[in-house]
Protein backbone atom coordinates (compact mmCIF):
# COMPACT_ATOMS: atom_id res chain seq x y z
CA UNK A 1 0.00 0.00 0.00
CA UNK A 2 1.89 3.65 -1.12
CA UNK A 3 -0.21 6.96 -0.99
CA UNK A 4 -0.35 6.87 -4.49
CA UNK A 5 -2.91 3.49 -4.17
CA UNK A 6 -5.67 2.41 -1.86
CA UNK A 7 -6.59 -1.04 -0.94
CA UNK A 8 -9.96 -2.40 -0.03
CA UNK A 9 -12.77 -5.33 0.22
CA UNK A 10 -16.23 -4.87 -1.52
CA UNK A 11 -18.85 -7.46 -0.55
CA UNK A 12 -21.08 -8.32 -3.32
CA UNK A 13 -23.80 -8.38 -0.95
CA UNK A 14 -23.59 -5.38 -0.56
CA UNK A 15 -24.48 -3.71 -3.49
CA UNK A 16 -27.98 -2.89 -4.49
CA UNK A 17 -29.78 -5.22 -7.06
CA UNK A 18 -29.02 -4.28 -10.60
CA UNK A 19 -25.53 -1.70 -9.23
CA UNK A 20 -23.20 -1.50 -11.95
CA UNK A 21 -19.49 -0.69 -10.68
CA UNK A 22 -17.73 0.60 -14.18
CA UNK A 23 -15.39 3.50 -15.22
CA UNK A 24 -13.34 3.29 -12.88
CA UNK A 25 -10.01 1.08 -13.35
CA UNK A 26 -9.80 -1.26 -10.29
CA UNK A 27 -6.94 -4.18 -9.88
CA UNK A 28 -8.92 -7.17 -8.31
CA UNK A 29 -6.14 -9.03 -6.04
CA UNK A 30 -7.90 -12.09 -4.69
CA UNK A 31 -11.87 -13.03 -4.62
CA UNK A 32 -13.16 -15.35 -2.22
CA UNK A 33 -16.31 -16.15 -0.84
CA UNK A 34 -17.13 -17.31 2.75
CA UNK A 35 -19.35 -17.95 5.63
CA UNK A 36 -19.32 -14.22 7.31
CA UNK A 37 -22.78 -13.00 7.45
CA UNK A 38 -24.45 -12.10 10.64
CA UNK A 39 -27.99 -13.50 10.61
CA UNK A 40 -29.24 -11.42 13.46
CA UNK A 41 -28.46 -8.65 11.35
CA UNK A 42 -29.93 -9.50 8.49
CA UNK A 43 -26.77 -10.35 6.69
CA UNK A 44 -26.75 -13.51 4.76
CA UNK A 45 -24.42 -16.12 5.48
CA UNK A 46 -22.04 -16.39 2.25
CA UNK A 47 -20.07 -13.62 1.36
CA UNK A 48 -18.42 -13.08 -2.06
CA UNK A 49 -15.59 -10.47 -0.54
CA UNK A 50 -13.81 -8.70 -3.77
CA UNK A 51 -10.22 -7.04 -2.64
CA UNK A 52 -9.20 -4.07 -4.51
CA UNK A 53 -6.28 -1.75 -5.64
CA UNK A 54 -7.10 1.64 -6.96
CA UNK A 55 -5.30 4.54 -7.80
CA UNK A 56 -5.09 7.56 -5.45
CA UNK A 57 -6.30 9.77 -8.22
CA UNK A 58 -9.67 8.03 -8.48
CA UNK A 59 -10.11 7.38 -4.94
CA UNK A 60 -12.80 10.02 -4.30
CA UNK A 61 -14.74 9.11 -7.20
CA UNK A 62 -15.21 5.50 -6.72
CA UNK A 63 -16.74 6.35 -3.11
CA UNK A 64 -19.23 8.80 -4.21
CA UNK A 65 -20.07 6.05 -6.72
CA UNK A 66 -19.92 3.45 -4.20
CA UNK A 67 -22.51 5.28 -1.89
CA UNK A 68 -25.29 5.27 -4.70
CA UNK A 69 -24.10 1.66 -5.40
CA UNK A 70 -24.67 0.04 -1.71
CA UNK A 71 -27.16 -0.91 0.19
CA UNK A 72 -28.21 1.65 2.55
CA UNK A 73 -27.99 -0.26 6.19
CA UNK A 74 -25.45 -2.21 7.92
CA UNK A 75 -23.33 -2.64 4.93
CA UNK A 76 -19.99 -0.56 3.83
CA UNK A 77 -16.91 -0.84 2.47
CA UNK A 78 -13.64 0.83 3.41
CA UNK A 79 -10.47 1.51 1.35
CA UNK A 80 -7.22 2.74 2.53
CA UNK A 81 -4.13 4.12 1.48
CA UNK A 82 -1.05 4.74 3.46
CA UNK A 83 -2.00 8.30 4.74
CA UNK A 84 -6.06 8.12 4.22
CA UNK A 85 -9.24 6.04 4.62
CA UNK A 86 -12.51 6.12 3.32
CA UNK A 87 -15.19 4.57 4.62
CA UNK A 88 -18.32 4.45 2.47
CA UNK A 89 -22.35 3.46 3.40
CA UNK A 90 -25.02 4.12 1.26
CA UNK A 91 -25.69 7.66 0.38
CA UNK A 92 -22.64 8.54 2.88
CA UNK A 93 -18.80 9.12 2.73
CA UNK A 94 -16.51 8.75 5.37
CA UNK A 95 -12.65 10.52 4.13
CA UNK A 96 -9.88 11.34 6.88
CA UNK A 97 -6.34 10.74 7.23
CA UNK A 98 -5.27 7.68 8.78
CA UNK A 99 -4.47 8.06 12.47
CA UNK A 100 -7.47 10.81 13.09
CA UNK A 101 -9.25 9.25 16.18
CA UNK A 102 -12.35 11.50 16.25
CA UNK A 103 -12.88 11.08 12.27
CA UNK A 104 -13.27 7.61 12.30
CA UNK A 105 -14.78 7.45 15.74
CA UNK A 106 -17.71 9.55 13.78
CA UNK A 107 -17.14 6.96 11.00
CA UNK A 108 -17.99 3.48 13.86
CA UNK A 109 -20.62 5.62 15.20
CA UNK A 110 -22.64 6.49 12.10
CA UNK A 111 -21.93 2.74 11.60
CA UNK A 112 -23.43 1.32 14.83
CA UNK A 113 -26.87 4.26 13.62
CA UNK A 114 -27.41 2.03 10.96
CA UNK A 115 -27.04 -1.50 12.01
CA UNK A 116 -23.65 -2.45 11.73
CA UNK A 117 -23.07 -5.50 14.20
CA UNK A 118 -20.38 -4.14 16.95
CA UNK A 119 -18.24 -7.09 16.20
CA UNK A 120 -17.74 -5.86 12.43
CA UNK A 121 -16.72 -2.49 13.25
CA UNK A 122 -13.06 -1.58 13.51
CA UNK A 123 -12.50 -1.71 17.11
CA UNK A 124 -8.70 -1.49 17.24
CA UNK A 125 -7.13 1.40 19.01
CA UNK A 126 -5.52 4.04 16.15
CA UNK A 127 -2.55 4.78 19.40
CA UNK A 128 -1.66 0.70 18.74
CA UNK A 129 1.15 0.61 16.60
CA UNK A 130 -0.55 -1.72 14.22
CA UNK A 131 -1.24 -1.64 10.74
CA UNK A 132 -5.03 -0.82 10.11
CA UNK A 133 -5.45 -3.47 7.91
CA UNK A 134 -3.93 -6.23 9.97
CA UNK A 135 -5.56 -7.01 13.52
CA UNK A 136 -6.44 -10.16 15.09
CA UNK A 137 -9.01 -10.22 17.08
CA UNK A 138 -9.89 -14.24 18.39
CA UNK A 139 -9.15 -13.29 21.67
CA UNK A 140 -10.08 -10.48 24.03
CA UNK A 141 -6.80 -9.17 23.73
CA UNK A 142 -5.68 -8.01 20.55
CA UNK A 143 -2.70 -9.35 19.05
CA UNK A 144 -0.40 -8.52 15.54
CA UNK A 145 -0.68 -11.30 12.92
CA UNK A 146 -1.46 -11.08 9.04
CA UNK A 147 -5.20 -12.15 9.00
CA UNK A 148 -6.88 -9.72 6.34
CA UNK A 149 -8.66 -6.70 7.78
CA UNK A 150 -12.14 -7.79 6.97
CA UNK A 151 -12.23 -11.12 7.79
CA UNK A 152 -11.13 -10.06 11.31
CA UNK A 153 -13.73 -7.34 11.50
CA UNK A 154 -16.23 -10.14 10.99
CA UNK A 155 -15.05 -12.09 13.72
CA UNK A 156 -13.63 -14.41 11.67
CA UNK A 157 -10.07 -14.67 12.28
Amino acid sequence: MTSTSYLGALLAESLRPGAVLDGIPLTVTKINRAALGNAEAGQPELWTVSEFEVAAVRASELAEVLSRLLLEGSWYCDFRSADDVFVVFGGRVFQYPRGDRAARVRAEEYGRSVGVPEAQLDVVPVSWDVPDEFVCLEYAQCMPCRIPRYAVLLGQP
